[in-house]
């Protein structure tokens, strides 16, 4: 379950996920760098308060599992609606943008803009693949785990009228 007791420095998530550091937030809550303690391999962990009036972690989390198997979707680990707070678990995936941008000294080249460019067509075009179509995408996060962020998601329906189904989320 996820529940807390003590600092999140001590929170172990479902038996297995220790929580390390804090290493962004969004929308949906804070996003922390987790160990797997039985294999040290290294997770995403996004902590949501239950006190939320509506949960957008469950759809994030819905939502992800549409999208497994595409280049840059995180593998989605665990879910859960503990007593204190929901939990999903996933890939950690590279730096983000911003980082990258900083490391090259806030300049980037042509070659390397286009080559960006590029997977977030390409990224854009594989959810479209699944019958997702979305609206106002902008820059990612900043904690290094997605690119793009999904302001509204729609499911639509190809073979009746579109039907829309929202989801506030941001990948």
């Amino acid at each position: 379950m996820a529940s807390c007791s003590g600092s999140k420095a001590d929170f172990i998530i479902g038996g297995r996920y220790k929580l390390v550091r804090k290493i962004g937030s969004g929308s949906v809550g804070d996003i922390y760098l987790a160990i797997n303690i039985t294999n040290r391999e290294e997770v995403a962990v996004k902590l949501e308060s239950q006190r939320v009036t509506q949960s957008q972690l469950l759809y994030k989390s819905e939502l992800y599992n549409i999208l497994q198997g595409g280049v840059g979707i995180p593998q989605i680990r665990w879910y859960d609606q503990g007593t204190d707070y929901n939990v999903l678990i996933m890939d950690l995936l590279g730096a983000s943008l911003e980082d990258l941008f900083n490391f090259c000294s806030r300049s980037l080249r042509m070659k390397t803009v286009l080559m960006l460019a590029d997977q977030m067509v390409s990224r854009v075009k594989y959810v479209h693949t699944k019958n997702l179509i979305h609206r106002d995408i902008k820059p990612g996060e900043k904690h290094g785990i997605e690119i793009l962020q999904f302001i509204v998601i729609v499911k639509a329906s190809f073979h009746n009228d579109i039907r829309e189904e929202l989801f506030l989320v941001s990948f």
